[in-house]
């Protein structure tokens, strides 16, 4: 246990000195509203996974008639994958202004040597 922790357990406080000097009250407020705030996207994304579940059907029956027709699972699901990602890549240098895709161009020309 950590010595803040034992400290506060013997004592039933805990020590300013051992906060940074933050109170027990801003501490659980500062949780309460992040929990809350979480709560919200959790249901969102409750949403939105029932919404997609269609969708995710459609690929599960196109994905098996590809399969049906000889397309090699694993390889076709590369491809997928790897396309996906390019068009994530093209979406994220689009939303970027002439100063920041220099910038950008600069940052990969010093990690293109750099092994993923």
């Amino acid at each position: 246990m950590p010595r803040s922790a034992a400290i506060a357990e013997e004592s039933g406080t805990v020590h300013p000195d051992l906060t940074n000097g933050f109170t027990k009250e801003a501490a659980i407020g500062f949780v309460s509203e992040i929990e809350a705030e979480q709560a919200k996207i959790d249901e969102i994304m409750a949403q939105a996974k029932v919404d997609c579940q269609p969708h995710i059907d459609q690929i599960k029956a196109i994905k098996k008639r590809a399969a049906e027709q000889n397309f090699e699972k694993k390889a076709f699901a590369a491809v997928l994958s790897k396309r996906r990602h390019e068009r994530k890549a093209e979406q994220a240098d689009s939303a970027l202004n002439d100063e920041q895709k220099e910038k950008f161009r600069q940052i990969e020309l010093f990690v293109d040597d750099h092994p993923l």
